[in-house]
């Protein structure tokens, strides 16, 4: 526990002077214009092992894990500072352990941002982002 412990104190602080260390080495560089963006990404979902007590009322329901697929689109302006929209899905199969019933489920998720990155390279950086979000789960296929 105390070894979890002083690990995750380790990456949270160098998470930390990460961007920090970005903006002392890049501070001398130009940020870009402001431009518009556009960035698919692919993820992974790792569905929290008690998701079928909380979400069906069934400590049964086991559910698969499973890529996560969507994309981001924002605008940024010179100063460092963008809006973003970001969206996407995982679909994935639930089982009920009790019964062996199988359906189909689709996770939906979709996210409105303020960002501000710390450089604006022509690679990315560093940057902080906080918003607010919806998600969804939908059922399909559902086995009696």
């Amino acid at each position: 526990m105390r070894l979890a412990l002083r690990s995750a104190l380790w990456i949270g602080a160098l998470s930390l002077l990460c961007p920090l260390s970005a903006i002392a080495a890049d501070a001398s560089k130009p940020a870009l214009d402001p431009h518009w963006y556009l960035a698919p990404f692919i993820g992974y979902t790792n569905f929290d092992q008690d998701f079928g007590k909380s979400t069906m009322g069934n400590p049964a329901v086991g559910i698969d894990n499973n890529m996560n697929y969507g994309g981001r689109a924002g605008y940024m302006w010179g100063n460092g500072f963008g809006l973003e929209a970001a969206g996407g899905y995982t679909s994935t199969e639930m089982t009920d352990g009790t019964t062996g019933a199988k359906a189909d489920l689709t996770f939906l998720h979709f996210t409105g941002n303020l960002l501000y990155h710390f450089y604006t390279g022509k690679l990315g950086g560093p940057f902080v982002s906080g918003g607010f979000g919806w998600a969804n789960n939908k059922l399909g296929n559902v086995e009696p």
